[in-house]
C-alpha cells in the first residue's frame, strides 16, 4: 500500500519473516515450490538460506531473499 502498486498474480512467497525481518526457511520446500508450480504460478520468492538444493519445477522462475525489504522489491 505504500507505493500504491499490486502485487503481479502470477507470484507467491513461501517462507517464515523472523521479527527483524529476515526470511526463513520453511519444511517440505521441494513439495511446495511442486505445488506452486501446479497451481499456474509463474514466480515465486523463497529464503536465500537453505534453498542451495531444490528442484525448481520448469517454467517457474525463483528469486531468492534474505529480508523482508528484498522481498518486497522483488514483488513490485
Amino acid at each position: 500500500s505504500y507505493r500504491d502498486h499490486a502485487i503481479s498474480d502470477d507470484l507467491v512467497a513461501i517462507g517464515e519473516v523472523g521479527l527483524t525481518g529476515e526470511i526463513r526457511a520453511v519444511s517440505h520446500m521441494n513439495q511446495r515450490l511442486g505445488e506452486v508450480a501446479r497451481l499456474g504460478f509463474k514466480k515465486c520468492i523463497i529464503p536465500k538460506g537453505g534453498s542451495e538444493k531444490l528442484d525448481i519445477p520448469k517454467g517457474l522462475e525463483v528469486y531468492r531473499v534474505r529480508n523482508i525489504r528484498e522481498a518486497i522489491e522483488m514483488a513490485l
